[in-house]
């Protein structure tokens, strides 16, 4: 997930390029069988997570992503190579966390960039994650998403939520996570739900990354002028004038 939270440093970044794997339909749907084996050894076994972030744009993936995500169950050692797989995922494309079911593998596990109180980073691994509480404040973004190539759009998503979740050993935590780590936790889990940042929206929906500094930024001078610290309806203003505004065309060919 890439998003870009108001008045927040997030370094992030727009997914690079993605490659294609012939037989992707067969690795990723031929394990929805009704004899798919449900314990985590073996799903990560069955489920080879792919070299690449998968991608809406492709149909098998698309219908992928929107499946719900099943729960890992009884943990063991099967975690561990998706668990490196989707720390060099996140790291080589410089997002801020990962669901499984982006490298073909839906099951509950997401990695999340945190940082320590020395400002250190690390990808937080959390199993079975859920959302038990959300605070009322809001947070406005500009969000992106690995899997949804299109560009960024504004959602609006809790400024803190507290989380239950597995860690690798098996043993459970809760804990409370606040600002930008926040945003991108709620868009994970969306994940796991098989909910995605493109739902109900088309590619014109979306501000390309040529655009987005032009369209943030007027949302932004519009904030300070009206002298609020509160810029998420200016920044919903600027998306919503984008995707009214007629696009231009694709060449002919």
């Amino acid at each position: 997930m890439t998003s870009r939270a108001w008045g927040s440093s997030l370094p992030f970044v727009a997914p690079g390029a993605q490659r294609r794997i012939a037989g992707l339909l067969a690795a990723m749907i031929g394990g929805c069988s009704t004899d798919t084996p449900r314990n985590t050894v073996a799903l990560s076994a069955h489920y080879q997570p792919q070299s690449f972030i998968i991608s809406i744009d492709r149909p098998a993936e698309r219908a992928l992503l929107h499946q719900p995500s099943r729960p890992a169950g009884p943990l063991g050692n099967g975690l561990e190579p998706l668990v490196k797989a989707m720390r060099s995922a996140v790291t080589r494309h410089g997002g801020d966390g990962l669901s499984a079911v982006q490298l073909g593998v839906p099951i509950r596990v997401v990695v999340l960039l945190r940082e320590d109180d020395a400002h250190r980073t690390h990808h937080q691994v959390l199993v079975d994650p859920s959302i038990e509480a959300r605070s009322p404040r809001r947070i406005g973004s500009w969000e992106r998403c690995l899997s949804v190539p299109w560009g960024y759009r504004h959602t609006e998503r809790s400024a803190e939520v507290t989380v239950h979740f597995r860690d690798l050993t098996g043993q459970w935590h809760e804990e409370r996570i606040s600002g930008s780590a926040a945003v991108v936790l709620q868009h994970e889990l969306d994940h796991l739900d098989g909910l995605l940042l493109s739902d109900g929206l088309e590619r014109q929906d979306f501000v390309p990354e040529a655009a987005i500094a032009r369209v943030a930024g007027a949302a932004e001078e519009a904030c300070r002028e009206a002298g609020t610290a509160h810029c998420s309806p200016f920044m919903e203003a600027a998306w919503q004038t984008w995707r009214s505004a007629p696009q231009p065309s694709a060449p002919a060919h």
